[in-house]
């Protein structure tokens, strides 16, 4: 046994077991016991301490106190987030992942076969759209189930980070706090609150899991194959979730450095995970090849880098300080390195990567910690440039090693009182300020005039976002002075798409006309726009030119039922029934509960006669969708029938 080795026994003898202190240097129980007694005996210790205390087994107590402030765990994190279940959709990405999501209506084989082969809005997330299909299965359009689903697996995940931060430190008081700030903190908000985001949680559970089983596979020795495949097996269900957790393997080389496990002549162990990820990866390249290609911050590399110091030194500040929050962040272009915040944020992250460096060779299981921190960030740090340079749900995962090094730290210099009390001091601000921010996502005008104050007018998503929130409530006038905003800022096809739904709304058709012809001609491969100028066409009788524009539609997005169904809407009107007929069986074949294409059809065959096809449709439609503009009308139709 080294000299150093006998001082980490002599430092950490009074906290731990020798069965603790063996496994964490690698040594035999009876060695660490023998050696134990022998220092304890020269410095003048009490050498039988070794026996009642170090060795005395856990009683009924422990396990009792970890179940308790395990539920407590729960039941605080549960509260806290009660409020974001009655949160209605939002307008931004939810549409695109749920409410406007073919896919997710079954989880028939063909469905499946799509998920796992094409992207989705640029990302490859199958996993994730699975877990929203067996939630439509469940609550249809009702946000509620999507909400507690999204709240469970952050509850199961918080229940995870207990047990991996108390098991790896030993100190299940620091545990306990580190899972309670993971839980309950800000930033936490828009991975937990914001349906869209299901995909972090859900990537971070299959994360955390896979890292605890690998935990376990060390620290049991060898013959534990099952706990290693289990291992893998979970890192790539979370790459099929979100493609964040690839560096999982680093995490493993980390962690195997810090406990003295990693041997070069042993580093063949990390191929699985490895070749995991280079998998994913190419799969990822091959399926989203072409999509969502993205830019530098200022054009190139060296301005990303400039804005990320900036940023990372914002994560810091959100993470003790959770003020000024954002749903976006927008970063200047930097000079150089002689701005004053980037100059004072280069300096904060040297002090920081000192500090860590320091930390690590102190101790490096709680460098590893540290380490865990800033491995995290790396997928988010445009090296590879990434859609946006800051978000809070960044912070999901590398929240942990932060709090842990602190929490560690204060208990270590401190006591466990102290580090109660900042605890509990931390966790009353916190939970406010939590409970304050959620009040803003529960109303969407707030959160985009928010977005647009923290953003300064250099984002068009507030107010494009912002006047479809305000067409949707039918207050026009609101509508069209948003997107006039984003014209003049911008000069985008979605607000002059959004000035012609405003008039279209208020029946000003030369003035829709007018707008959703320049927003085609400033985006004519974009299948929206020229449904919504088909559609003011169809409003003004013109049905040739309508028909010709939503033929366009369908052609530009053949995978999107909508532009289906309005073909089959306009030739029901000009009453070529056959074309109407298969133009709506083909928009429910790709989605069997489609609110319009369920009424369109009904309408059709009632007008043919054809009473009880017609039943079968609209009987569908008052099922699935209650709340149907036409539902009342449909019920009314169905009992004359009957």
């Amino acid at each position: 046994m080294n000299k150093q080795q006998r001082e980490y026994l002599l430092k950490y003898y009074k906290t731990r077991s020798v069965k603790q202190l063996a496994e964490e240097l690698n040594l035999g129980k009876k060695e660490v016991q023998r050696e134990l007694r022998q220092l304890l005996a020269r410095t003048g210790g009490p050498a039988e301490a070794v026996n009642p205390v170090q060795e005395k087994k856990q009683g009924p107590a422990k396990p009792v106190f970890k179940w308790a402030a395990l539920i407590l765990l729960l039941i605080i994190t549960s509260a806290v987030f009660y409020q974001g279940l009655s949160h209605p959709f939002l307008n931004w990405d939810d549409p695109h992942y749920v409410t406007e999501n073919p896919l997710i209506r079954t989880l028939a084989p063909e469905r499946l076969k799509v998920m796992f082969t094409r992207p989705h809005f640029s990302l490859y997330i199958p996993f994730t759209l699975i877990s929203y299909a067996f939630d439509y299965q469940l609550w249809h359009f009702n946000a509620f189930g999507y909400h507690l689903t999204s709240l469970i697996i952050h509850l199961l995940n918080a229940a995870l980070v207990f047990g991996l931060v108390g098991y790896l430190t030993g100190e299940w008081a620091v545990g306990f706090g580190v899972a309670l700030l993971f839980g309950i903190h800000p930033v936490q908000i828009e991975s937990v609150v914001w349906v869209a985001e299901r995909k972090n949680v859900l990537s971070s559970l299959f994360f955390l899991s896979a890292f605890f089983l690998y935990v376990l596979f060390r620290n049991r020795g060898k013959g534990e194959k099952l706990l290693l495949i289990s291992c893998i097996a979970l890192f790539l269900a979370g790459c099929f979730s979100k493609p964040n957790i690839v560096v999982l393997p680093l995490i493993l080389a980390a962690y195997d450095l810090s406990r003295g496990y990693f041997k070069k002549e042993k580093a063949a162990q990390y191929l699985p995970f490895i070749a995991g990820a280079v998998f994913f990866a190419a799969v990822t390249y091959l399926i989203t090849k072409g999509e969502g290609k993205m830019n530098y911050h200022g054009g190139s590399l060296g301005p990303t880098l400039l804005a990320m110091m900036v940023v990372m030194m914002k994560y810091l500040q959100l993470l003790v300080f959770p003020l000024k929050q954002s749903l976006l962040y927008e970063f200047p272009v930097y000079p150089s390195i002689a701005h004053p915040h980037v100059g004072a944020s280069f300096l904060g992250l040297i002090l920081l990567f000192c500090g860590a460096c320091w930390l690590w060779f102190k101790d490096k299981k709680l460098g590893f910690w540290a380490a865990w921190y800033f491995i995290l960030l790396l997928p988010v740090m445009n090296l590879v440039p990434f859609p946006s340079l800051m978000n809070d749900r960044y912070l999901y995962l590398p929240l942990i090693g932060f709090f842990t090094v602190l929490f560690t730290l204060l208990r270590r210099a401190a006591g466990l009182m102290p580090m109660v009390i900042v605890l509990v001091a931390s966790v009353s601000g916190l939970t406010l300020l939590n409970v304050k921010r959620q009040d803003v996502w529960a109303h969407q005008e707030r959160l985009w005039l928010e977005t647009q104050a923290m953003t300064q007018e250099k984002h068009q998503s507030p107010y494009v976002n912002l006047g479809m929130y305000y067409l949707r409530e039918k207050q026009f006038d609101k509508a069209i002075e948003q997107f006039e905003k984003a014209k003049s800022m911008f000069d985008i096809a979605k607000a002059y798409d959004g000035l012609g739904i405003a008039y279209f709304q208020k029946g000003d058709l030369e003035k829709a006309i007018a707008n959703f012809k320049l927003a085609v001609a400033k985006a004519p491969k974009e299948a929206g726009v020229h449904s919504n100028l088909a559609m003011a066409y169809e409003k003004k009788k013109d049905f040739e030119s309508a028909l010709e524009e939503f033929k366009q539609a369908a052609l530009l997005d053949a995978g999107d039922p909508t532009f289906q169904n309005n073909l089959g809407s306009i030739y029901m009107k000009m009453e070529r029934n056959q074309e109407a007929e298969a133009a709506f069986r083909q928009t429910l074949n790709a989605d069997p509960d489609f609110a319009d294409a369920l009424f369109n059809m009904g309408l059709l065959l009632s007008n043919q006669d054809r009473f009880k096809e017609a039943e079968k449709y609209w009987s569908r439609l008052v099922a699935i969708h209650p709340n149907h503009p036409k539902a009342a009308e449909v019920k009314s139709q169905m009992k004359d029938w009957n």
